[in-house]
């Protein structure tokens, strides 16, 4: 390695606001570690792999969402995998649904899972192992304009289920 920097991950960033602050970063580290290669003053920082990072190829199942996992994870699921990535999504009557932004909340304890638990016009609420997790953006896999009308996709689920 020439140069690394931290970055924060705020507790709100989703994939595109993570991405945009960091390829700020890069682009001004890029400039800097040009520069040091040009006068011989790049340093060689070994990398250590004991807290490297891989991350392999992703696949298209990579996206589907686990429910049986705690709200606050599955919701920084979705917000890792939102636009610009492919997205978090999950089958609803056997079509997919992909979800873009969603929020943990309450649910009484002893709900399946991944059980619908509320259908209104702007959200949906899914439970998950320790609450649940309202949707508030979200989108049928069919649906080729990349934006929805969230009353329609509730007048889907509701047909689906």
């Amino acid at each position: 390695m020439l140069l690394q920097e931290r970055a924060p991950i705020f507790e709100d960033d989703t994939a595109s606001t993570l991405g945009a602050r960091t390829d700020n970063v890069a682009a001004r580290l890029l400039v800097d570690a040009v520069e040091k290669i040009a006068t011989g003053t790049a340093p060689r920082i070994p990398q250590d792999p004991a807290i490297a990072t891989h991350w392999p190829r992703r696949r298209p199942e990579d996206g589907v969402i686990d429910w049986n996992r705690p709200s606050a994870d599955v919701v920084r699921w979705i917000r890792a995998l939102t636009h610009p990535y492919p997205g978090a999504f999950t089958h609803i009557g056997g079509q997919k649904l992909f979800i873009w932004e969603a929020v943990a909340t309450t649910a009484p304890r002893g709900n399946v899972p991944g059980e619908i638990l509320a259908r209104d016009d702007d959200r949906l609420t899914i439970a998950t192992c320790d609450g649940a997790v309202a949707a508030t953006s979200f989108q049928w896999a069919d649906q080729s304009n990349g934006m929805t009308s969230e009353g329609n996709v509730i007048a889907r689920i509701r047909s689906a289920s």
